[in-house]
């Protein structure tokens, strides 16, 4: 189980655009083999869409971080 956490993560990194291009494509390429991280990264996408829609809102950087940890 806390091999799949890790891919939670890597999860969140892809669509924060923080990976590298042959990370990006190995986690890519997991999603689309496991069903859950499918899954997962396409809720963190439309998550990450949602934010993008509410641009002119601000928080400060804690929230941020702990909204990190809690994905």
């Amino acid at each position: 189980m806390a091999d799949h956490e890790q891919w939670k993560d890597r999860l969140v990194s892809l669509v924060l655009g923080e990976l590298s291009e042959p990370e990006s494509s190995e986690v890519r390429a997991h999603a689309e083999a496991c069903d859950p991280c499918r899954t997962e990264l396409r809720r963190l996408g439309r998550l990450l869409e949602t934010a993008g829609q509410r641009k002119g809102l601000s928080a400060p950087e804690a929230l941020h971080e702990s909204v990190r940890q809690s994905l």
